[in-house]
């Protein structure tokens, strides 16, 4: 009856400890560092929303070419080690002055490679077109890449809730596959 009784109270401790496990706990994505931040410009040669992976140095340099032909002078090619990691490409299309796109951070969840992209769209209607884009430095990864795009209203909107109150929350989220990678 003892052992019984013994083995009853180990199995139900098992089961409750096994139990408050819970999901597995997934590391957090990391922020984009300034060094890993290669361009930012509103005036490239890229006029179409683009979301991009570059894997190797000749489609790097093509892509650097594009993004800065609309300059005096390209500016000297970032230096990429395509052994230990890739870049990304993002691109908004056109868009009004004040409004931006950003890749905000970067990791893995599950099978893929996640890219956070935030697209903060102003409310000044200023009379002007401009074509946001950033290339940025990430690890090489072997897992499909996503970006979750998350578009918000800059801190000059006004919110439908009344005088005076601005929004920036998201107003409108998703994910895109990247473009496919050339082969090596």
């Amino acid at each position: 009856m003892r052992l019984m009784l013994t083995c009853l109270i180990c199995g139900a401790a098992a089961l409750v400890i096994s139990c408050q496990r819970g999901p597995a706990v997934t590391a957090p994505l990391a922020p984009v560092l300034p060094t890993d931040r290669l361009l930012y410009d509103d005036q490239t040669g890229f006029r179409d929303s683009v979301m991009m992976v570059v894997m190797d140095p000749a489609t790097w340099g093509a892509v650097w070419r594009r993004a800065n032909e609309n300059q005096a002078s390209v500016p000297q090619i970032p230096a990429v080690d395509f052994r230990t990691h890739m870049v990304l490409v993002v691109g908004a299309g056109r868009m009004r002055p004040g409004d931006q796109i950003r890749v905000d951070s970067l990791g893995v969840r599950g099978n893929a490679f996640i890219a956070v992209v935030r697209i903060t769209e102003e409310c000044q209607p200023f009379p002007a077109d401009v074509y946001p884009l950033e290339i940025v430095k990430a690890p090489r990864d072997a897992r499909e890449v996503l970006f979750d795009i998350r578009r918000i209203r800059g801190p000059q909107c006004r919110s439908s809730g009344g005088a005076g109150l601005h929004s920036t929350g998201v107003s409108r989220s998703e994910a895109r596959k990247a473009v496919p990678r050339p082969t090596e």
